[in-house]
């Protein structure tokens, strides 16, 4: 009986092990609480640093606010300085500017007369320049009409002293009018008198080839050139089979005025007053087929047929302006000015074909001023 009992043992051996785990148990909370009193302390210990720097910042902080109050209060100071200053300028500033404005007035009433000095002056210089304009204008209005006048530079040294006179041409140029006459000469059967073969040119001989130097006809011819030209041809360029490469370059014809040259046949007796007096479309015959006009032609064949002669015939190689031309091949024998090209004007010559059959066209002028007789041509069989 004076042993313990089984269970009695059990239950000791129970309350032993709980009390060792509440030991155990005890001891690591204990731990954990002073792990926690260190975590605190080195947290209250890290503030302590923190609020010391903080109040270092602002100490230094106060240091640079007083550092600048001091810097304001001095800039203040200097401020009510200046602006002592700036009000005694002002002052004088004030004081000057009167005297200025009235200055100003003075200058002013002056610089108003000056101007109307110089406005004086410029419009006697813009009279002067006006007065210049107007004389340079009638020189050149001047240099041009005696530029008109002025005959061709290839005239002879004697023309500008003479009223008419016929001057051999030279070699050079007899050759280049032979050519052309034989280039120009092919035969239409239609033209009675002469060979039936339409591609052989006429067999014939040159005897003498004259310039027609006329001064008093050219500048009549030379101002109506200069009209026509400044009008214009209307668009309508010509191009003739009598015009070759070397009239542009040797006789300068006027392209704006569709000036050509053509040929014209008459008998031996009206050479002598046409080198005088010029083409005349008041004796034209009245039974053309246009009317009564100065008939040309581009090909010699036809103006040959002109001549009615079997022993010479004479031909006249004439600048005319055909300007803006009416083309037709209806013939009209009451022509006596060429045909309206609008309501207000007149075309200025015709060329027309007349019948379907003809090889030739005919050119016709109304003016006599709208021709110039260059040469005359003698040609023998």
């Amino acid at each position: 009986s004076s042993r313990p009992s089984a269970c009695s043992l059990a239950r000791h051996r129970i309350w032993s092990q709980q009390s060792c785990s509440q030991e155990v148990v005890h001891s690591r909370e204990d731990e954990q609480q002073r792990a926690l009193l260190l975590q605190e302390q080195a947290l209250l210990e890290e503030e302590r640093k923190r609020i010391k720097q903080e109040e270092e910042s602002l100490r230094s902080f106060y240091d640079f606010v007083s550092s600048e109050h001091q810097k304001l209060e001095d800039r203040e100071t200097q401020l009510n300085l200046m602006q002592c200053e700036v009000e005694e300028r002002s002052k004088a500033v004030e004081k000057r500017a009167k005297y200025l404005d009235r200055s100003e007035h003075a200058l002013h009433a002056k610089h108003q007369m000056m101007e109307d000095v110089l406005d004086h002056h410029l419009a006697q210089e813009k009279d002067l320049e006006d007065q210049k304009k107007r004389i340079n204008e009638e020189q050149q209005g001047v240099a041009k009409i005696m530029n008109l006048y002025k005959h061709p530079s290839y005239w002879s040294s004697s023309a500008a002293s003479t009223n008419s006179q016929l001057v051999d041409v030279t070699e050079e140029m007899r050759r280049l009018i032979t050519d052309l006459l034989r280039d120009t000469s092919v035969v239409d059967p239609a033209i009675t008198g002469l060979r039936a073969d339409r591609t052989a040119p006429i067999d014939f001989k040159i005897r003498q080839i004259q310039r027609v130097e006329n001064p008093r006809l050219w500048k009549e011819y030379a101002m109506k050139r200069a009209s026509m030209a400044e009008i214009g041809s209307g668009g309508r360029r010509v191009n003739v089979q009598s015009m070759k490469e070397w009239m542009r370059l040797m006789l300068h014809p006027q392209e704006a005025a569709n000036e050509v040259l053509l040929f014209h046949g008459t008998p031996q007796q009206n050479c002598s007053i046409i080198t005088e007096q010029g083409f005349d479309e008041r004796v034209s015959n009245r039974a053309g087929h246009f009317g009564t006009g100065i008939y040309f032609a581009e090909n010699c064949t036809k103006s040959l047929s002109y001549c009615r002669s079997d022993d010479s015939r004479f031909l006249f190689l004439t600048r005319v302006l055909l300007g803006d031309p009416h083309f037709t091949q209806q013939a009209n024998s009451s022509l006596r000015r060429p045909p309206n090209s609008s309501s207000t004007t007149l075309h200025d010559s015709v060329i027309g074909t007349p019948g379907r059959s003809a090889a030739h066209r005919e050119f016709v002028t109304y003016d006599r001023t709208q021709t110039y007789p260059e040469f005359l041509i003698h040609i023998v069989p």
